[in-house]
């Protein structure tokens, strides 16, 4: 399966669904509000430029109509003083050719009383065309003017003053030259009512199609800047989530719904002793994933459930594990595995049991040591006495003998008692640790060679920093564990010791480990070891391992031991490179895991 865009992401998460419903609503009320202002804006604005540009339309038609009838107008005139002279019938002639021409409705000449002296329809004569009354609303002046007919809107009616000089017809033959009249020019409007009702119905189409592309192009604008702060808003969830990822103080594990691992953080690299993001969970066989993918696969939920994560290096980590499903509809989208490591606690409730044995121990070892010393150096006085009496080869001496012994060895598990009970007394100074740990090769190498066992020291263990520390003590602890690791491998295993300089939050510690092929030791015993006077051999006193971890300890560092039945058992110094000594430790997270 592909892995996403950001593999090393985090999942990004929504607003609540109430805050997300309001945002939306919001958005929604806005454009819609925006959207319907702008149309009655575009309406109002539309219709506004389309009675402006019609009424111009109008004016420039109307004024093309005056001059076409000033024209006819100043024509008649013109052969009214030319005709007049001569036969007032040609002059009708003439009045009703040009009243056939296009666009002409009818032509009239009438008097001051409204008369018709000459019209295009020679028949009309005579009739009355306007009453004095109208003729004197018309007021008509030596401008031509003009109307729409209020019998026909489609006739536009234009009238000016006429004065031809002298005027001949078929019912005025001897008018007089100042006799005033006027002439009517009447024009078919049909064409000039369509131009405009055309003129009228392209605007009213343009309008809508601009207002439309303006709409249109307001919606693009809302939804790209939706777009845009959707955007905006994601990769600020994206760079919140990152930013929780990083700050997020325990190991964690993404997948898809196949195992894919998608999110793989820092704290679960250093946990898993990872450098690199594994592909699938089956990199990782630390764990049962599988069991636990099918566990929650229809929505269930680990929580806090203990677990042991096996190393590669043969060590182990208590963890507190939670596993959660990703849902998605009915389906699984993935699953989330959140780890806390629970070995400082582990190390810190270990330790605090640790210091109430030793607090009763050490009551107990003070007030038991006078007394038991008082009469064990009586004891042991005069079994040297009675060894001295007694010559050679003599059962008594023998007695004597052993009596010495155990009395000395009494006394030594004393001795380790009240060191047990008591914080050694550090002489703390430079020492190298390459040279620790030549020195205890040296020491434990014939005994190794006595068991048949091949005792390693690894060579990468070099360049390692001088420490501050008590070299004595330090080889005390550190041979003791040698000699653990030989008691516990058979012959022709081996016990490997090595070091190497390690990081934990950029902080240097110096990393010890003994290593051996022995049987290895139980889930059971592994939580007990470090406890005073528990031990698996017959002839152990249960002191060597809890002085060790005491010695340890007292440097701030710490002990840990880790085991796989059957495949032996690592136990690891963990030291700091700047130290002064410490009672505390302080140091149980710090194993390198690689």
């Amino acid at each position: 399966m592909n892995k996403p865009a950001y593999y090393n992401d985090v999942g990004y998460n929504s607003l609540p669904d109430g805050l997300e419903r309001n945002r939306k609503m919001e958005n929604r009320g806005i454009y819609w509000l925006s959207l319907a202002f702008l149309t009655l804006f575009s309406i109002i604005f539309a219709s506004i430029f389309i009675s402006t540009a019609i009424e111009d339309e109008k004016r420039s038609e109307l004024f093309a109509m005056h001059e076409r009838s000033d024209s006819i107008i100043w024509a008649i005139e013109g052969m009214a003083r030319y005709m007049g002279r001569r036969n007032g019938a040609s002059f009708s002639a003439m009045m009703a050719e040009i009243g056939r021409q296009p666009g002409i409705a009818w032509i009239a000449v009438v008097n001051d009383k409204g008369r018709i002296i000459g019209d295009s329809n020679a028949q009309l004569e005579g009739s009355l065309l306007y009453t004095p009354g109208e003729l004197a609303a018309l007021n008509a002046g030596s401008a031509i003017k003009g109307r729409f007919s209020p019998d026909d809107p489609d006739i536009y009616e234009t009238w000016k003053l006429f004065r031809p000089g002298r005027l001949r017809g078929h019912m005025h033959h001897a008018a007089s030259e100042r006799e005033p009249a006027l002439i009517f020019v009447a024009l078919d409007a049909t064409e000039f009512n369509k131009a405009i009702n055309h003129y009228r119905t392209r605007l009213i189409i343009e309008s809508i199609l601009s207002t439309l592309i303006l709409l249109f192009g307001l919606t693009l604008v809302f939804f790209a800047w939706n777009y845009r702060n959707s955007r905006r808003r994601l990769r600020d969830i994206q760079e919140f989530s990152i930013q929780i990822l990083k700050n997020y103080p325990y190991p964690l594990i993404v997948t898809d719904e196949k195992g894919n691992v998608i999110l793989f953080n820092d704290h679960a690299k250093q946990m898993f002793g990872q450098k690199i993001i594994p592909a699938t969970l089956d990199d990782l066989p630390c764990l049962d994933w599988e069991g636990m993918l099918a566990e929650t696969g229809n929505g269930g939920r680990i929580v806090e459930e203990e677990k042991n994560i096996m190393l590669p290096d043969g060590g182990q980590v208590p963890v507190s594990l939670t596993v959660g499903s990703i849902p998605l509809g009915r389906d699984a989208l993935g699953h989330i595995f959140s780890f806390r490591n629970l070995a400082e606690i582990r190390r810190l409730e270990e330790q605090l049991s640790t210091s109430r044995k030793l607090s009763a121990i050490g009551k107990l070892a003070s007030g038991l040591a006078h007394e038991i010393r008082n009469p064990l150096s009586s004891i042991c006085g005069y079994a040297h006495y009675l060894e001295q009496k007694f010559g050679q080869g003599c059962m008594e001496k023998e007695i004597a003998r052993l009596l010495v012994e155990e009395t000395t060895r009494i006394n030594n598990v004393l001795t380790d008692l009240l060191r047990l009970a008591r914080p050694p007394r550090l002489n703390m100074q430079k020492m190298s640790v390459q040279n620790l740990l030549q020195k205890v090769y040296m020491l434990a190498l014939p005994d190794a060679r006595e068991k048949g066992i091949n005792l390693e020291m690894d060579k990468t263990s070099q360049d390692i920093p001088e420490v501050m520390a008590d070299a004595d003590k330090l080889t005390q602890a550190l041979l003791n564990l040698v000699i653990n690791a030989h008691q516990a491998t058979p012959k022709d295993g081996s016990v490997c010791l090595a070091a190497k300089v390690i990081l934990q939050h950029d902080v240097p510690y110096i990393q010890i480990r003994v290593r051996d092929t022995g049987h290895g030791i139980s889930d059971k015993n592994l939580q007990q070891i470090f406890t005073p006077y528990f031990s698996t051999r017959a002839t152990g006193t249960g002191l060597g391992l809890a002085i060790t971890r005491q010695i340890v300890e007292s440097h701030g560092g710490s002990l840990i031991a880790a085991s796989v039945p059957g495949q032996g058992a690592t136990m690891t110094i963990i030291l700091p490179v700047d130290s002064n000594g410490s009672k505390d430790g302080g140091t149980a997270d710090c194993i390198d895991r690689g």
